[in-house]
């Protein structure tokens, strides 16, 4: 998916600088970890800031059992109405499901993040469909489980029907009190420190520097083994 800036002061590529912010939230995670993990997300990648924010938010969760709605610690970038299968998006949630919404990662940085995961913290990340992402054992195939099939099932329906997205101010919000959502109280609190992380962050300054496309170009061109 290809996206504008929005002007928000986190909306630009993460800067190695955010990391100092971004770990105020998370001061239990060990360094060597999180360590690991940044180096895969940012391995010949430009990642938005919500997303390592996302991830860590995850392990922290991972490493303290908090599972909330589902067997593993799970970030749904919407809530799904169970009764009507239209989806609630907090505003808190916006910013998260607009990095996520298309291939947050390259290929190759999944695996990256994954092979750190699993090397410091025993763990790894599984996607579903464009709406969420889990934490689970590494050691778990979590593909082959009914609930994430479950899952993988009902919101990719959901999206092909084209079920209405009603978007509320917070989770105080009678639009989001007034459903059965497939969120729960650990999930909510997960994003407002999401949020609050993001909003930590400052502006900065990011621009793509003049004939840097144009080498690129040029060194494609010349290892390029089409004909």
């Amino acid at each position: 998916m290809c996206s504008s800036a929005s002007g928000k002061a986190y909306d630009r590529p993460y800067h190695h600088d955010d990391l100092l912010i971004i770990m105020k939230f998370y001061p239990d995670l060990p360094t060597e970890g999180v360590a690991a993990v940044m180096a895969a997300l940012t391995d010949a990648f430009c990642p938005k800031p919500a997303i390592p924010i996302a991830f860590l938010e995850l392990v922290d969760r991972a490493r303290g059992n908090d599972c909330g709605y589902y067997p593993y610690p799970t970030l749904p970038f919407s809530a799904m109405d169970l009764t009507t299968a239209e989806r609630v998006q907090a505003d808190c949630m916006t910013d998260f499901h607009s990095v996520f919404e298309g291939f947050p990662l390259a290929e190759r940085n999944q695996h990256l993040l994954n092979a750190a995961l699993r090397t410091h913290f025993g763990v790894k990340i599984v996607f579903f469909h464009d709406c969420g992402c889990s934490i689970v054992p590494a050691d778990v195939d979590a593909f082959a489980t009914d609930w994430y099939q479950e899952i993988n099932l009902h919101r990719s329906t959901a999206e092909a029907v084209g079920t209405e997205v009603v978007q509320v101010e917070d989770f105080n919000d009678p639009e989001w009190l007034g459903r059965e959502l497939d969120m729960g109280p650990q999930e909510m609190r997960a994003y407002v420190r999401m949020h609050q992380a993001l909003l930590a962050l400052p502006r900065r300054e990011y621009h793509i520097a003049p004939g840097q496309l144009t080498n690129f170009r040029k060194r494609f061109a010349e290892q390029s083994v089409l004909t």
